[in-house]
């Protein structure tokens, strides 16, 4: 059976989890696709927050909502739900979100702290990195200073004169 055009199948939607899950699960205690079926309109995560919140997510075109507290259940049953193509459009609560980040940082403090914790440690990262490229460029720019001024006429008398040279030959090409 294939799936509409446009729309993925459930072997993409997967995916799609799998992904959401490589995510998300530095900062969450438990994520993992579902058991639910999934179909050609979405799929079900599996997360449980750091607070200890257990919930099944809904995954379709439409964005990502709550439909289950507990693992693998949805609307108040488990493995054997309503597929998600005769659902309608919100989850438990009545909440889509666009993002799975959306949705933890609305029901998750600790997502959040946590979130913010690694986007903080990552930047010092990448400030103590530039802080080390700037201090090596600073390094390289006195040897080539230093260079320079053992060979700087070669290399400024060189330019000059090649300029000089280019518009002595322009000035004699327009006159002839």
């Amino acid at each position: 059976m294939s799936s509409p055009l446009g729309s993925p199948g459930a072997a993409a939607w997967r995916l799609e989890a799998e992904a959401v899950v490589a995510d998300i699960a530095p900062h969450v205690a438990f994520a993992a696709p579902s058991s639910l079926p999934g179909d050609s309109s979405g799929t079900y995560l599996n997360i449980t927050t750091l607070e200890g919140r257990q919930m099944t997510v809904r995954v379709s075109a439409g964005g990502f909502s709550i439909c289950g507290d507990g693992h693998d259940s949805c609307g108040g049953t488990s493995e054997g739900d309503t597929p998600l193509s005769s659902q309608g459009g919100g989850g438990a609560d009545g909440k889509v979100y666009e993002t799975p980040y959306a949705l933890l940082n609305d029901v998750s403090p600790a997502y959040t702290a946590a979130f913010s914790r690694a986007l903080v440690d990552r930047l010092g990262q990448l400030a103590e990195n530039g802080s080390d490229d700037e201090e090596r460029e600073e390094e390289r720019g006195k040897e080539q200073n230093d260079g320079g001024e053992r060979s700087g006429e070669v290399k400024d008398g060189g330019m000059n004169s090649a300029k000089e040279d280019g518009l002595t030959n322009m000035n004699s090409s327009e006159t002839t």
